[in-house]
């Protein structure tokens, strides 16, 4: 009889369903299927990647911590809901990777962490006491980790955000693990509000004069997810606008040259769940990258994919990083399309419903 692998093949996501580009909320209620079985019903996804997320983690912690992992003085209680939320969460969504025990002294408890090897040992406060090496897989961090934020976002490959709302409505990015950011930095955001981390997106006002009533219903309602993309040239995991020293600045670390002669695209999709944190005016912000290879497409995905690059306005194109490649970059998707419809004929479209207006 067959045992069940520990890790599953990654989900995926193709969130172009309209085939129009457009800056909307697009939020659904977790558990929304997406054709990923009991997948889209977890905040956390593991997958047959899972060590090369961690590892990657490691890496980006080893360089600089403070590049990546950024707090801005967290609400009292905030990380401590963070962390009864995830000490909660993972043994129930993944069983066969986490466990909780009480320790010996009754007064603390140990959550066994399988996908890293380690164990996190934690106060009664939630508070990061030590870390211990698992028996069947020993392994400690390096660096070691600066706080319970920083543990637990090295258990899983999603990176973290928390926001807070204050008693007035004003709101406040106050911590962040971002070992994987597409083009951005964490040390830019910190500290900011949601009008002003955004700022830079073309035609995000409409959403932002929104955000009060928006922010305040993530923190009492759902949870929800939903998804952002991109187009990337590689399928790196970092693209922290400095690179480490060492990387060519302009070479593989950019991300975004694509080359009609030896074309590679791919289409970065990242899978955002937001959770309010029980007992805070704050939530749970998770970004889940993956990697979808565009010219493996099938349904008429490359169609809608190529015609939401034509629907975007120059403004958009330049701030997704394609300003002067999408006229290749077209003319390459039109060509797989036709190559596509002479082998197979007419491609069928699908569909993705239950989006929550806001």
């Amino acid at each position: 009889m067959r045992t069940k692998p520990l890790f599953p093949e990654p989900a995926r996501y193709f969130p172009l369903h309209s085939g129009r580009f457009a800056i909307k909320a697009g939020l659904y209620a977790l558990g929304t299927g997406f054709g990923n079985g009991p997948a889209d019903h977890h905040i956390f996804q593991f997958d047959r990647h899972c060590t090369h997320y961690l590892e990657s983690k490691t890496r980006a912690r080893r360089e600089e911590p403070g590049k990546y992992v950024c707090e801005d003085d967290p609400g009292k209680g905030v990380l401590q809901a963070l962390a009864t939320l995830m000490v909660q969460t993972l043994p129930r969504e993944h069983p066969e990777l986490f466990r909780v025990e009480t320790a010996t002294t009754g007064d603390s408890l140990l959550l066994h962490c399988a996908p890293s090897g380690q164990i996190l040992h934690l106060d009664q406060e939630m508070n990061l006491l030590d870390v211990l090496p698992s028996s069947r897989q020993p392994s400690m961090p390096d660096p070691p980790y600066t706080s319970v934020l920083d543990a637990l976002a090295c258990q899983v490959q999603e990176d973290i955000a928390i926001t807070e709302i204050d008693e007035t409505g004003n709101d406040r990015l106050s911590a962040l693990h971002l070992c994987f950011p597409n083009h951005w930095a964490a040390s830019d955001k910190i500290g900011q509000c949601f009008a002003r981390i955004h700022e830079p997106v073309p035609g995000i006002d409409r959403i932002s004069r929104k955000a009060a009533p928006l922010l305040q219903r993530l923190v009492s309602s759902g949870p929800y997810v939903r998804f952002a993309w991109g187009l990337s040239t590689d399928k790196r995991l970092n693209h922290h606008p400095v690179a480490p020293a060492g990387t060519g600045q302009d070479t593989c670390w950019r991300g975004r040259q694509f080359d009609p002669r030896n074309p590679e695209l791919y289409v970065r999709v990242e899978r955002q769940v937001i959770h309010g944190l029980p007992g805070s005016r704050a939530f749970l912000f998770t970004i889940r990258t993956y990697f979808v290879t565009v010219d493996t497409l099938e349904g008429g995905k490359i169609e809608r994919l190529a015609a939401a690059i034509r629907t975007m306005d120059p403004e958009t194109r330049e701030y997704k990083g394609i300003a002067g490649q999408s006229g290749n970059i077209l003319e390459w998707l039109d060509s797989l399309v036709a190559e596509k419809n002479t082998e197979n004929g007419t491609i069928p479209h699908d569909s993705i419903t239950g989006e929550i207006n806001v």
